[in-house]
């Protein structure tokens, strides 16, 4: 089974910022001061992993269309997992919100929008009719 990255380093980075990135993952003596990327590309790794695991049960992975939702359970879950002692109460509440997506996505409670294969599905037709209002047949107002 091939591992798509649903979350990589520098994504954590740019929604986490550097100083908590740093915080996070600068864990060696000394510190070094700055974010220590291979620490943070084995979290983004589990979460990876953990995401395609999931999806196994469901869709053929990788996926040939990566959906955005993904993207923020990768999030979510590998910023969890920086923690080495218990995390923020927000870090634990987003961490279980994307479990509890990932789990409705494995069992189909939450469709994806990709097909079959993988492939994002067809957009829905935008070429519906236009329903347009008249005027109140009703009311106080004055004709």
């Amino acid at each position: 089974m091939s591992i798509a990255a649903y979350v990589e380093p520098q994504a954590l980075v740019d929604e986490f910022g550097e100083a908590e990135l740093t915080e996070l993952t600068d864990v060696g003596t000394p510190r070094a001061g700055e974010v220590d990327y291979t620490v943070a590309q084995r979290t983004c790794d589990r979460a990876n992993v953990e995401i395609a695991a999931a999806l196994s049960a469901r869709y053929p992975v990788p996926l040939a269309h990566v959906p955005e939702v993904l993207r923020y359970i990768g999030l979510d879950l590998a910023h969890y997992y920086l923690y080495q002692t218990e995390p923020p109460s927000w870090v634990q509440a987003r961490f279980d919100a994307a479990r509890k997506t990932l789990r409705d996505i494995q069992t189909g409670a939450l469709p994806l929008g990709v097909d079959a294969t993988g492939a994002a599905a067809a957009e829905p037709a935008r070429d519906l009719p236009l329903f347009e209002r008249g005027g109140k047949a009703f009311g106080r107002e004055a004709l």
